[in-house]
């Protein structure tokens, strides 16, 4: 995690055990997922606690962002527009977790975003006497993208905004050499004010337009195309590794108001798909926004659906963490705007999704990944 925040944004990590404040991180096997045990500097000694099953990249980003000062994506002050909680489906012991942070008292410093690693799974906040998810997309095309399994550049620009990283005032201190002040108190997004932690500064992220991951521009034309796309995984389900990509661009052709795109199949030795599509999955990226998380897919669901793109370019990106995977693709150049027809959620706990279970004594001042 310190080689995905500290070059990309303001934030440096530094292991210091005597530190007035500082965090601990412990491990702890006897619960499943990773816990944060404050949001913001608490002042002296906090800890995250990674457990048996806090193996996944967006798991323990979403305890680090808990650190630097971000609640969950679902407790926006907007959050009702976009999403629907089942309250009688919430464990009982964690309801805290869903409360809404008044706008009082936060600012949504950026675009709802149902991909980003600190949005909750559907099924976290289950229970044994849930009956259904607790936490549903109005928009169902999302309901497998909830909770990121990867930091993107929407997360890294909530840390830049909220901590000042393009700021004047950080530049200043650059350029005289300071490399450390004290975070300014304020209370800025969806984030509680911290005010007792010093960091490190630096210049701003400069990412490359394109990846070099092994996919290839290509232009649409008025027939189909066929696009296959695979994705190599070297690890395993049980013990996931570092993601890797494969990154296609599809131009749109002059005269052409779109490019559509329909899923054809999806094959992988995983039969399950994961909450978030945590191990593997593809997306197409044709918002305007491209900051924003698109539907993401990891299963067959999507097989038959179409999508219509109005961009220039673009981008289709294929992930894993875990095995390899393969998706095959069809495209082309169009005037129509196809309709985006979007898979229902599966039946709650069916046999194709993994149990997400939490049954852990809940504290209200933890956040559980």
């Amino acid at each position: 995690m310190k080689s995905i925040i500290h070059p990309s944004t303001c934030i440096s990590f530094v292991v210091n055990a005597t530190a007035r404040n500082r965090v601990k991180i412990v491990s702890d096997p006897t619960i499943d997922f990773c816990e944060s045990s404050d949001v913001g500097c608490k002042s002296k000694e906090q800890t995250i606690t990674m457990g048996s099953k806090c193996i996944y990249d967006g798991a323990f980003a979403k305890a680090i962002f808990h650190v630097l000062g971000f609640y969950t994506m679902e407790r926006r002050s907007d959050r009702d527009n976009f999403v629907d909680i089942n309250s009688n489906s919430v464990n009982p012991a964690m309801t805290d977790g869903l409360a809404i942070i008044n706008s009082t008292y936060s600012t949504n410093l950026l675009g709802y975003n149902f991909g980003s690693v600190i949005h909750s799974t559907y099924d976290m906040f289950v229970y044994g006497g849930s009956t259904d998810y607790p936490i549903l997309p109005k928009d169902n095309a999302y309901f497998y993208t909830m909770g990121g399994p990867i930091v993107t550049s929407y997360d890294l620009n909530m840390l830049q905004l909220f901590y000042y990283c393009n700021s004047e005032y950080q530049c200043e201190q650059i350029k005289s050499s300071q490399s450390q002040f004290r975070q300014l108190s304020k209370s800025h997004g969806h984030m509680r004010k911290l005010g007792c932690s010093e960091y490190s500064f630096m210049q701003h992220m400069q990412l490359p337009s394109r990846p070099a991951d092994g996919g290839q521009q290509l232009t649409a034309t008025t027939s189909w195309t066929s696009l296959t796309v695979t994705i190599t995984g070297t690890a395993s389900i049980s013990d996931p590794g570092p993601y890797s990509t494969k990154t296609y661009w599809i131009v749109k052709p002059a005269g052409y108001s779109y490019v559509e795109f329909q899923y054809v199949s999806f094959s992988s030795a995983q039969t399950k798909f994961s909450p978030g599509c945590r191990d593997l999955g593809l997306e197409l990226k044709y918002l305007s926004n491209q900051q924003l998380a698109n539907p993401r897919v990891c299963s067959d669901a999507w097989n038959g659906l179409s999508s219509s793109s109005p961009l220039a370019t673009t981008p289709i990106v294929a992930y894993t963490s875990t095995i390899s995977a393969t998706f095959v693709l069809q495209f082309r150049a169009t005037n129509t705007n196809v309709t985006d027809v979007k898979p229902p959620p599966p039946p709650f706990l069916s046999s194709n999704v993994y149990k997400h279970v939490h049954i852990d004594v809940y504290k209200h001042d933890h956040y559980f990944m």
